[in-house]
């Protein structure tokens, strides 16, 4: 049997959904299940928190840029679910 790579197609991001409950949490933030308003479709939202009193502008951007690391390996995946 022959595996032929999909062509992914840029998904628009929803601009009407709802949050559902809790998913998970881990070092960025909070999972939630979400649901597209207009098109029934389940989804992973995820929440993140950029910053604390505090915090120093080297540790934040240290933390936009594990964040843009991950949100380019999760781009990547191809999954049904």
């Amino acid at each position: 049997q022959q595996m032929v790579p999909r062509q992914h197609q840029p998904q628009a991001v929803p601009k009407n959904w709802s949050c559902g409950e809790l998913l998970g949490q881990g070092a960025f933030g909070s999972v939630y299940l979400g649901m597209d308003s207009d098109s029934g479709t389940l989804m992973a939202v995820k929440q993140v928190s950029l910053g604390h009193s505090g915090s120093s502008s080297t540790k934040l951007a240290e933390h936009i840029k594990s964040l843009e690391a991950e949100v380019n390996l999760l781009k990547q995946l191809d999954h049904p679910n």
